[in-house]
């Protein structure tokens, strides 16, 4: 067995969200020969990794929040308008071997109806087993 760093990029063009309550939602898989912990490996280090760049506008004060198979990942303010990247570390059980969702919520914002937040580049990595 070999074992590979894989990935899939759910979206690479951007997505806007804008008010409370707005929320975008993706499908992806993911393969039966992902790593998972087992007995003769049960530490954490090989935990699958969300990755997503995030630009609010100029006014924005604005909180998002980021959900797997309806599970909480990550929730995130963000303020002015500059962009960046984020990296969360994601738990064994927040992936299910086949279908899967992603989505991105607007969860409040502060001010101005007129907030935006661009969201890009949406990838989650993970591990797999490969004969060879």
């Amino acid at each position: 067995m070999v074992r590979v760093a894989e990935y899939r990029v759910i979206r690479d063009t951007g997505f806007g969200i804008h008010a409370p309550g707005r929320e975008e939602h993706f499908h992806f898989t993911i393969p039966p020969e992902i790593v998972r912990p087992s007995a003769e490996n049960p530490l954490n280090h090989r935990r699958p990794i969300l990755t997503y760049f995030a630009d609010p506008s100029s006014n924005a004060e604005i909180s998002m929040v980021v959900e797997i198979n309806d599970q909480r990942v990550v929730r995130w303010t963000y303020q002015g308008g500059t962009g960046r990247s984020h990296q969360e570390i994601l738990s064994h059980d927040q992936l299910r071997v086949g279908d899967n969702t992603i989505q991105f919520r607007v969860d409040a914002t502060e001010g101005s109806s007129f907030q935006s937040l661009e969201i890009s580049d949406v990838i989650i990595w993970f591990q797999i087993d490969l004969a060879v």
